[in-house]
């Protein structure tokens, strides 16, 4: 047999990692069976063919996910929060602390302060919209996360799952699940194209989905993120494509309703945010760069919209009931959330914008910037 390539290896190493997080048999038995495709697959006639997320070109992507890129533009319909002063004060002295820009992890950084101060600030509307409606002050993210596939209350935990909105309340249905971040979360998805099978895989610099990191593969997965260097940003489009077709390819292969996938790439400067649409249709946004005015409130309001798109697609959240008025839902879900589009320019097709909770929620006591030298700020 043919010694496995570099790719290869790799799903096979996280493979074996899974199979050993795995509380039951059959849960080992699953990624066991994997793993064995993929070796006696060297011997077939149907050579099993790897493609690094890295090393992959956006024709690549489309032509083995059977992806089409639209002419529209992604953009938001309102910016409905204020970016907070932590994250402004945070960016500020990353520049005056004299770091060495030529590293990605010196990029990642900056990611990284915009993604707490959006995970933060979801969290809060969601748990004021749960106080909103249950009248609960009780706080909305479960001490224990329910598995994917959990539809069941946590008995007799004191952080059981609850409606998020009055409509939601009156049928009983639980709010969504809490969305994590996932630093460096392996993603590998195997795809039949054209009578040859593909592995596509490769490490996203951040995942965000619901559950935890030994069962991110079973479809729970929705949002992903890449971070390059300024002067190899222009590699990160396929790479992120990449990732974002395999988290779709996943949620397809879970039988998911909703397959939207989102994402973004950057340096830390400029953000471009990306989507594929339940049709396959891929989106770009334009590309923000945080020193032109007003262009850090636009970001953070994208990602958090892309946060509540995440939370809405989870198994409490997802509609269920099968029937025309499903299929309308899915089809129009991704434009339903926060986000319009613009057709060659010109505005048409745009989208009415759905409601939109606006900004009541009581932040946390914030240091108060008024107290410290100009020259520290």
């Amino acid at each position: 047999m043919k010694p496995l390539d570099r790719v290869q290896k790799k799903w096979v190493v996280q493979q074996l990692r899974r199979a050993a997080s795995q509380k039951s048999m059959e849960g080992m038995q699953k990624y066991q069976e994997a793993i064995m495709e993929v070796l006696l697959s060297e011997g077939s006639k149907t050579k099993l063919k790897s493609l690094a997320a890295g090393d992959a070109t956006v024709a690549q992507i489309e032509e083995i996910f059977g992806l089409k890129f639209s002419d529209e533009v992604w953009e938001l319909c309102e910016e409905t929060y204020d970016v907070p002063p932590p994250l402004v004060y945070n960016l500020d002295q990353l520049k005056k602390a004299f770091y060495d820009t030529c590293s990605e992890a010196y990029n990642r950084i900056a990611i990284d302060y915009l993604m707490v101060a959006c995970k933060v600030k979801h969290n809060a509307i969601l748990s004021k919209q749960l106080e909103a409606s249950t009248g609960d002050s009780a706080p909305q993210v479960p001490a224990t996360t329910p598995k994917p596939d959990q539809t069941s209350e946590i008995a007799g935990s004191s952080s059981d799952i609850r409606p998020t909105t009055p409509s939601e309340a009156n049928f009983g249905l639980p709010s969504p699940l809490p969305i994590r971040v996932f630093p460096e979360m392996a993603l590998s998805v195997r795809v039949a194209k054209g009578g040859q099978e593909w592995l596509v895989s490769g490490i996203a610099d951040w995942a965000l989905g619901y559950g935890e990191r030994s069962v991110l593969e079973d479809g729970t997965v929705m949002i992903a993120v890449e971070a390059k260097r300024t002067e190899n940003i222009g590699h990160a489009k396929a790479q992120l494509l990449a990732y974002l077709a395999t988290i779709r390819q996943l949620r397809i292969q879970a039988n998911k309703t909703n397959v939207m996938t989102q994402g973004f790439y950057s340096d830390g400067q400029e953000y471009t945010f990306v989507c594929i649409r339940n049709d396959g249709s891929v989106m770009f946004s334009m590309t923000y760069n945080l020193l032109h005015r007003g262009k850090l409130k636009t970001v953070y309001n994208f990602l958090l919209s892309m946060l509540d798109t995440a939370a809405k697609s989870s198994p409490h959240t997802s509609p269920t009931k099968r029937g025309p008025a499903q299929n309308e839902e899915i089809q129009n879900f991704d434009r339903d959330i926060f986000v319009k589009v613009f057709k060659d320019g010109d505005g048409a097709g745009s989208i009415t914008p759905p409601i939109i909770y606006h900004d009541e929620t009581d932040e946390e006591e914030w240091p108060d910037f008024s107290l410290i030298p100009e020259e520290e700020i």
